[in-house]
């Protein structure tokens, strides 16, 4: 009978869950629909030099304030979120959108990218 040894996996919390503060506040900007902070944040996040973190920045963190831009339908701040690229490969965004009935920031995603026109209109009709 083979014995195996204790897991050597590091289960390092930080690793996998850290967010930086940024993340928090940006969601809370976006929810009170503040979009000169929502910048300030995205800036701050995303291009300015940061100390040593866990882990790297990434935008798709940021997905929780593109759906509150979605759901308080501003567009502006929507449009600059997706520029930041908040909503990455995946059809998130879309499909907050389309539960939202939020055709108009459908529209600014098919504008800001028109190479993945196609699989939004799939998801636009069929729900």
């Amino acid at each position: 009978m083979a014995r195996f040894g204790p897991l050597s996996i590091s289960l390092d919390p930080d690793r996998y869950f850290y967010r930086p503060e940024e993340v928090k506040l940006c969601t809370e900007a976006a929810f009170k629909g503040d979009l000169g902070q929502v910048k300030k944040l995205v800036q701050q996040l995303l291009h300015d030099p940061r100390p040593p973190e866990p882990r790297k920045p990434e935008p798709a963190w940021l997905r929780g304030s593109l759906h509150m831009a979605i759901k308080i339908r501003n567009f502006e701040m929507v449009r600059l979120l997706l520029a930041e690229n908040v909503a990455g490969e995946g059809d998130m965004f879309i499909e907050g959108a389309v539960r939202g009935r939020d055709f108009e920031s459908l529209d600014g995603y098919k504008q800001t990218s028109p190479e993945r026109t196609p699989r939004i209109m799939v998801r636009v009709i069929l729900p």
